[in-house]
């Protein structure tokens, strides 16, 4: 009988071993929400808000709640995925200011070479460009709604598009986990992101209704319901990674994008959501803009409780490689990390605050980057005075206001940003300015910033022979950008936008140049390489340029008028499309 006990313990005990030599690296389960502010949780102080899933994943985390991100989605994933300033990986908005530069290396490839399972599911921002999807950037499976459909979307995936039924965010979780089932004992990695709560607010009826029923507004229902509706999403996704074993060997992360929309909704409303009274909003360069919690869980290794150090979006990547084990020799070729391993900080809340500073830039409004027009012409011209940049530290964050003011605010007794004490602390001060100007410089030396996407032309597939208006490398004359996409003008001579594409196959293509208004304008020319491209038709919403024999390697292609447009409202460029003869 002992000696059968004995046996017993013995095979439990290299049972045990066994897994711990299998389970050398854990797992890593990524969890980003989508324009989830800073207040819109219930364990950050919002009493009206429903996250109990949240509230207790934060229970069993280090929280951090100095986490600073970028004020908007692609610029904060980017330098998530790349471990860098958004900046220097080529990203300075959204749209196509989402340049996310073909050579940068990305978090899965990392993990990838690691000898981990790579998925990701959910929103793709920070994961592709244009014809380089999730799975040719270091994913082995990848599914991804295009825009912001909560409901019923169609996916991008890597077998093909798929037609889905049912909340966005349940699809999300039911692919994540369907991953996670299939790798088994991994390693894997996998990222869940969610597109809720961003705009359209139009969440499940039983998730809203009982805000609704507490005399919420019907904007702030809709919010609301959009938040729970995530919490619960999260909680699906949480407890189904318990039932497949993997809540010990995991590595689960959370966290916000930028900070929270507040379209369309009343002062009453936007201060219920905002309850640590931070200024600014999405897109701003204000704590209200960047400031997002940050929650790290791994039963065993991190102990729980809130982290007041600061960190920053750039030292997710290099903290994740730290924790998980993975050897430096087994990085892929790489450009310089930002960001730095904050594993000390996660595993010890007691451990000491490093003294340093990430630089911020309003992406959108007054001193928005790159300016009004919306497209940069010559990135050194852009200097830091015309534009809201912003220097944040641990304690202390240092403004340049468009137009050249300055301030330095106390974020420890004044998170708020209201009052300005560079008086104060001049030291500081001066310091902060210094590191703000050389860092703005070292940013545009690497001649990465402001610039837009080059694309491919030649192949039939997604991200090919589609160059949106924005995506001007220069624009002349009286041009400027319109929204996310377009440009506008074209209705007086000098009027010409340039744009640079990459020609992968050689031969015969028609080239359409398709906008608004197109007819107002008078005198077109498209000229690729030089060469001035026959216009073949035209009506009010697009010109047929060709066909015309193109050449492989890099282009120029230029859109101009010559005469000055006929009355009307000023066309609006849209996109240039180039259609394959060959």
């Amino acid at each position: 009988m002992k000696k059968s006990c004995l046996l017993s313990l013995l095979l439990f005990t290299a049972s045990v071993f066994g897994r711990a030599a299998e389970r050398e690296h854990p797992n890593v389960l990524l969890i980003i929400s989508d324009d989830q502010g800073i207040g819109d949780f219930g364990f950050m102080g919002n009493d009206t808000v429903r996250t109990p899933n949240l509230d207790r994943l934060a229970e069993q985390s280090a929280l951090f709640t100095n986490f600073i991100v970028a004020p908007a989605c692609s610029p904060t994933r980017a330098s998530l995925m790349t471990g860098r300033n958004h900046m220097k990986a080529g990203v300075w908005g959204v749209g196509p200011r989402n340049n996310l530069m073909r050579d940068e290396t990305l978090m899965p490839e990392f993990f990838k070479a690691a000898g981990y399972g790579t998925g990701y599911f959910g929103k793709r921002d920070g994961i592709y460009l244009l014809e380089m999807e999730a799975w040719e950037r270091g994913c082995d499976e990848a599914s991804h709604v295009t825009g912001y459909v909560h409901k019923d979307a169609t996916s991008i995936t890597h077998t093909g598009m798929v037609p889905r039924v049912g909340w966005t965010c349940d699809v999300d979780v039911d692919t994540s986990l369907d991953y996670i089932r299939r790798k088994g004992d991994g390693p894997w990695w996998c990222t869940t992101a969610f597109i809720l709560p961003h705009l359209p607010w139009e969440p499940a009826e039983e998730f809203a209704q009982p805000y609704r029923d507490a005399g919420c507004s019907e904007r702030l229902a809709a919010v609301y319901g959009c938040v729970t509706q995530l919490d619960d999403a999260i909680g699906r996704l949480l407890r189904g990674l318990e039932e497949l074993g993997h809540a010990d060997d995991t590595i689960v992360l959370f966290m916000s994008d930028n900070g929270p929309s507040y379209k369309n909704m009343t002062d009453e409303d936007i201060a219920n959501r905002n309850p640590l009274g931070l200024r600014g909003s999405k897109a701003t360069a204000w704590d209200n803009g960047i400031r997002v919690p940050l929650m790290v869980r791994w039963p065993g290794h991190v102990p729980p409780g809130e982290r007041p150090q600061f960190v920053t979006v750039e030292d997710i990547l290099p903290t994740l490689l730290d924790m998980t084990g993975i050897d430096e020799a087994e990085y892929p070729e790489h450009r310089s990390f930002d960001g730095i391993s904050v594993r000390d900080a996660i595993e010890n809340p007691e451990a000491e605050e490093i003294e340093r500073s990430v630089f911020r830039i309003a992406i959108s409004g007054e001193g928005s980057a790159g300016g009004r027009k919306g497209i940069v012409n010559d990135p050194g011209q852009i200097t830091m005075a015309e534009q809201h940049v912003t220097l944040r530290g641990p304690r202390f964050k240092y403004h340049n206001f468009a137009g050249g003011e300055t301030a330095l605010y106390d974020i420890d007794v004044d998170p708020g940003e209201t009052t300005d004490v560079s008086g104060r602390f001049p030291e500081i001060a001066a310091r902060y300015d210094a590191e703000l100007e050389r860092t703005y410089g070292e940013i545009i030396d690497t001649g990465r910033a402001f610039r837009m996407p080059i694309v491919k032309i030649g192949r039939p597939q997604s991200g090919y022979n589609t160059v949106w208006g924005a995506m001007a490398q220069r624009i002349e004359g009286g041009l400027r950008g319109v929204g996310f996409f377009g440009v506008r003008g074209f209705d007086a001579p000098g009027d010409q936008a340039t744009y640079n594409v990459i020609v992968d196959h050689a031969g015969r293509y028609d080239i359409r140049v398709l906008g608004e208004h197109i007819a107002h304008g008078r005198g077109w020319q498209l000229e690729i390489a030089g060469e001035e491209i026959p216009l073949r038709k035209r009506d009010d919403d697009a010109l047929v340029f060709g066909p015309t024999q193109l050449v492989a390697g890099d282009l120029d292609v230029s859109v101009s008028t010559e005469d000055r447009a006929e009355t009307g409202e000023p066309p609006m460029l849209e996109k240039i499309r180039f259609y394959p003869l060959d």
